[in-house]
């Protein structure tokens, strides 16, 4: 009996045969999404099986080993381009980003003035203020994600969707930028793994979470600390902390194999950017609402 090919003897999985298996359900899955009722039963249930479908797409993929670096990295971008259009449903914290946006573009520090103020009554119209969550509560998002929003308001005349766009679309490259730096590093079937996982393209680079801009610094990060250059990975891996807290927590780390002298740009980034936001107000306003965000949000949000 003729013997079984293994998986080196295979004929390559077609590219664009790659990109359709896995394009076209999370495509199908966020036109589901973004329609009227995307979020009631059973329309939710049917955009979490082409979900589904996608990942067993991903694995089957994956299992076959089959498809180049470059094909990976494609896909990874137009999957993540694909989303862009689509509004936020999954979360209401992009309505809190946008609104932090706007308060910049009113010369007011977010970290100073509650949303709820009188001082913004003009505004509680808004669906940045009608959907945003934690009204009563100063802003917790660091330094570098404020600048990031102030960009995306910068586009508000033209409409939410407009600056909720531009919005994603800087998360969304710095990903794209740490997926390219990943590359450098692993084989296209572990890129897979990540640049390929629907949960990701869906529900965090497709709504605009600030989690994919910090992982895109840190995978930066790891990239530049493979070519010895600890200068600039200590700048990469401070940006990613002012986008959330959680990297500052990897420096001791770069510290102890480094040593300090060698990581003073990441630090005087940290520094200087903070300086632009951190008054001694800021700072007493931040820890009171990153109180909340640990106690309910975070440590204790499956309670």
């Amino acid at each position: 009996m003729p013997s079984t090919p293994d998986i080196a003897t295979r004929q390559p999985f077609n590219g664009w045969r790659a990109l359709l298996l896995v394009g076209i359900p999370i495509f199908t899955a966020a036109l589901v999404m973004a329609s009227p009722h995307g979020q009631e039963m059973p329309w939710a249930w049917i955009w979490c099986l082409l979900g589904l479908a996608a990942m067993v797409a991903t694995v089957f993929l994956w299992h076959r080993d089959q498809i180049d670096l470059k094909t990976v990295f494609i896909g990874a971008v137009l999957f993540r381009m694909l989303m862009l259009p689509f509004p936020p449903l999954t979360s209401d914290d992009f309505y809190r980003y946008l609104w932090d946006g706007l308060i910049q573009h009113q010369g007011d520090n977010p970290y100073h003035h509650l949303p709820s103020s009188d001082r913004y009554a003009a505004l509680h119209e808004l669906p940045e203020y009608t959907r945003s969550n934690s009204k009563d509560y100063y802003s917790v998002y660091p330094p570098l994600s404020q600048a990031v929003f102030y960009i995306a308001a910068a586009f508000r005349d033209l409409g939410f969707q407009a600056s909720y766009i531009v919005l994603k679309l800087q998360w969304v490259l710095l990903e794209i930028i740490g997926i390219w730096a990943f590359s450098r590093m692993v084989s296209a079937r572990d890129l897979m793994l990540y640049a390929w996982n629907p949960l990701i393209i869906i529900a965090v680079s497709g709504q605009g979470h600030t989690d994919v801009g910090m992982v895109g610094l840190i995978l930066l990060t790891l990239y530049l600390m493979s070519r010895n250059k600890p200068g600039f990975a200590s700048l990469t891996l401070a940006a990613a902390g002012w986008i959330k807290l959680y990297p500052f927590l990897l420096f001791p780390f770069l510290i102890s194999r480094c040593g300090f002298r060698k990581l003073w740009p990441g630090a005087l980034f940290a520094i200087a950017l903070g300086w632009t936001y951190l008054d001694a107000t800021a700072i007493r306003n931040l820890a009171s609402s990153l109180t909340l965000y640990l106690n309910y949000f975070e440590c204790n949000s499956g309670i």
